[in-house]
């Protein structure tokens, strides 16, 4: 194996270990945004200002369920970028 197959490897790890950790804090983000909007749906079901809030968390649901699939895929040419998921998740990803 040459140098720069090594190379091209390491880095294809090390993407597939960032997309890894963007699904999964993605995912995390998505399971407490359904938790907790769930329980206001319980609480409040009379289309009060929390109706609102309920929908602005629905849409960000939709967004990273769209971000945990995206950086989940392990090939393909139409993926979006790692920077650009990290960047519509809103930050940085932890390597844990």
């Amino acid at each position: 194996m040459q140098a720069h197959e090594t190379v091209h490897r390491v880095a294809d790890a090390v993407e597939a270990k960032t997309r890894r950790s963007i699904a999964f804090s993605a995912n995390y983000e998505v399971l407490l945004l359904a938790r907790t909007l769930t329980k206001v749906i319980e609480d409040d079901d009379r289309g009060s200002e929390l109706a609102t809030v309920a929908r602005g968390m629905l849409r960000r649901i939709q967004d990273l369920s769209e971000i945990v699939y995206e950086a989940a895929l392990a090939t393909g040419d139409d993926r979006r970028p790692t920077r650009e998921l990290q960047s519509a998740l809103g930050g940085e990803v932890r390597h844990d």
